[in-house]
This record gives structure tokens, C-alpha cells and sequence, in this order.
């Protein structure tokens, strides 16, 4: 199936505020009713954390154990002389998926109580008789976030031990390829994000170790994993980050908080210049995602965004080019937000959809 243009769309970023399920899923389809995404729900509890959601099969095979305190730390081959071979063994396995083996691709499925609103998303989705819409959208977590999150015996962050940084790519590169197959079989235009806050790491004296050829390598092997299913490999990344590194990972979709950190673009026009050129797309993520949204209309958001466009036009990005290859969303995800700020939110994306302003 040809891709279909991402152009003038509205989506979002995949957490939102409910502790109902039922309701979270009616509220997606309420308001985005041609990119549907499934909703990641981290009041449920810790099993829907942004960190745990993607690490359940680490923990099943006991690369992940919980500490006296009951904090979630991770093995490494120097603590547990039985790591080396726990590790080959996963390797072979995450090779083998990566290779075209999809008989192992199980091993990377979310259990349901770590995402129940994947699951109650895809109920619906095989129950209908009319999927009217033209994307569906998914997400993982990032793997600089998950590996600076996650700490080893000794409370260092996982993603300076090599070891490590091929255990979590791996494990969500495979992730998202399940789950893009999960969401093809719908015969839709599958989107799925990989949303890394933590780049904005990179280049901070506090992590000073961070590589940036690590970073792209990570990257770069979770937009393999979804590409290789035909779907459009993005990255959300909130706050100001070099976006030269997810753009040098050959991304589909730049998503970025362009409502208060559009200026962290700047830097990098020729790179944009030349992504778009390609055919890749940019997120805006125009609309504020907390209380700021209310002092906000469709009208004054439209107004920012056209001086951003004229902004990157000034600095050799064609406008043209960029209405032609762009869609909005808001600033980051709503997980810890209120319900009412989640409405409000969504409610804008609809407005600023209909005023039809890209394209």
C-alpha cells in the first residue's frame, strides 16, 4: 500500500491523564478521527510508567531486579556471572527478529497489563465495521531516556555500559516492529513514535560521557525496525535537544515542542532543508500541553506558527516546503496533566485542523 501524506494532519504524542480505559479510547476516536492513537495511561500505575511498559520481557528474564528499596535496577556482566550467557542468548533472539525471523517477534509483545490501552484500542479496531480514517499511530519509549532512567547496582545509568545500549535498542527496536505489524493488519497507514525526552541530555555538562554516535546508532535502529514494516518512523522530543541527531538517523517524522522551544531548530536549517527535501515530515507541536492552552486560541497559535514558517523561510527553508510537509500535534504528552487540559488540548487540534493552514 502507498503511503498516504501526513500533510495538514493533526495527531498527538500517545499518554494521556484517564484512569478509564474505555473513556481514554472514546476520547481519541472523539477527536482524532482520521490518526487515531492508542492510549498510554500511566495513572493506572507503575506497570503503565513510561519506563516499565517496555521492559517487561527484560525483567522476565531477569536483566532488570528490584533492590532493597524496591527500586528497579539492572544486571550487568560485572554482578552476575550468569549475564554473559542470559545475554547471548537474547541477542541471538533479537538478531534473528531483526534478520526477518517473525516467529520470535513474541518475545517483544507488551503484556496485557502493561498496556491496556493498546489492547482495548486494538478490541475496537477488530470490532468495527467502518475504520474511516486514514493513519493509526503507536509509541514507544525512547532509548536514551530508558537507558539514562534505568541504573545499575551501583546508580550509574545503564546506557554508558555498551552492553546495555545494545540491550535496549535491540529490545525496542523489536518492540516497535511488533507493534507496527500489530497496527498494519488494519490496512492503515501506520506512525509510530519513539519519544525521547532524554535527548535533551546531550550536550549538558552533567553528561558529558554521552556519544553522539551511540545516540544515532540507537536511533537509527529503532527507524529500522519500523521501516522494515513499511510505517513512518518518528521521534517526539520535548523541550530544546540537538535535533541534528535524530535528523542524521534517517526519522521520518521530526516532532518537537515548536510552541516554546521552536528556536532549538534553528541551528540545524540545512539539515531541515534537506529532510524535508527527502520527504520527511515536521511535527509541530504547536499546541501547549498544560494550563497555557487556555490563555491560547486556534487564531493566536496559527499566527506563531506562520512566523515560524516565515522564520525558517528567512533562514533558506522554503515555506512552500514546509506547509507541503508538516502537521500539528501538541507541545508533549498529557500523562500528568488534568483531564481538563487534555480537552482543552484536543479540542484545539480541531480547530486549527479546520482552519486548513498546511497543505
Amino acid at each position: 500500500m502507498a503511503k498516504k501524506k501526513l500533510t495538514g494532519e493533526i495527531g498527538a504524542i500517545g499518554s494521556l491523564p484517564f484512569e478509564d480505559t474505555d473513556k481514554a479510547i472514546d476520547f481519541v476516536f472523539k477527536y482524532l478521527k482520521n490518526f487515531p492513537h492508542w492510549p498510554q495511561l500511566p495513572n493506572l500505575g507503575e506497570k503503565e510508567d513510561f519506563i516499565q511498559q517496555y521492559v517487561s520481557n527484560l525483567i522476565d528474564r531477569d536483566f532488570l531486579y528490584k533492590n532493597e528499596k524496591g527500586y528497579l535496577r539492572a544486571r550487568t556482566g560485572s554482578d552476575d556471572s550468569e549475564f554473559t550467557n542470559k545475554l547471548t542468548d537474547f541477542m541471538e533472539i533479537t538478531l534473528q527478529v531483526e534478520e526477518g525471523d517473525d516467529s520470535l517477534l513474541s518475545e517483544f509483545a507488551f503484556p496485557r497489563e502493561n498496556a491496556e490501552g493498546f489492547y482495548k484500542f486494538l478490541d475496537i479496531l477488530n470490532n468495527s465495521n467502518n475504520l474511516d480514517f486514514d493513519f493509526l499511530k503507536g509509541q514507544v519509549s525512547g532509548p536514551l531516556t530508558l537507558g539514562l532512567e534505568l541504573k545499575d547496582g551501583e546508580g550509574r545509568s545503564v546506557f554508558f555500559d555498551p552492553q546495555w545500549q545494545e540491550i535496549i535498542s535491540m529490545n525496542l527496536a523489536n518492540k516497535a516492529k511488533w507493534q507496527t505489524k500489530e497496527l498494519n493488519k488494519f490496512n492503515k497507514n501506520t506512525v509510530v513514535f519513539f519519544d525521547d525526552p532524554g535527548l535533551t541530555a546531550y550536550g549538558k555538562s552533567s553528561y558529558v560521557g554521552l556519544d553522539r554516535d551511540d545516540i544515532v546508532r540507537c536511533f537509527e535502529r529503532i527507524v529500522r525496525g519500523v521501516r522494515s514494516e513499511g510505517a513512518y518512523a518518528g521521534i517526539h522530543v520535548c523541550a530544546g535537544a540537538d535535533l541534528s541527531i535524530p535528523l542524521d538517523a534517517g526519522i521520518d517524522i521530526l516532532n518537537f515542542d515548536a510552541y516554546e522551544f521552536f528556536n532549538s531548530a534553528l541551528p540545524y536549517t540545512d539539515k531541515l532543508n534537506s529532510f524535508l527535501s527527502h520527504g520527511g515530515y515536521i511535527a509541530w507541536g504547536l499546541v501547549p500541553s498544560d494550563e497555557r492552552i487556555f490563555d491560547e486560541s486556534a487564531d493566536s497559535l496559527i499566527d506563531q506558527l506562520n512566523e515560524k514558517i516565515e522564520k525558517l523561510d528567512s533562514m533558506g527553508v522554503s515555506s512552500d516546503l514546509v506547509k507541503k510537509q508538516s502537521f500539528i500535534t501538541p507541545a508533549c504528552g498529557l500523562g500528568s496533566r488534568s483531564e481538563d487540559v487534555a480537552v482543552k488540548v484536543y479540542e484545539m487540534l480541531n480547530e486549527i485542523y479546520n482552519k486548513k493552514v498546511l497543505g
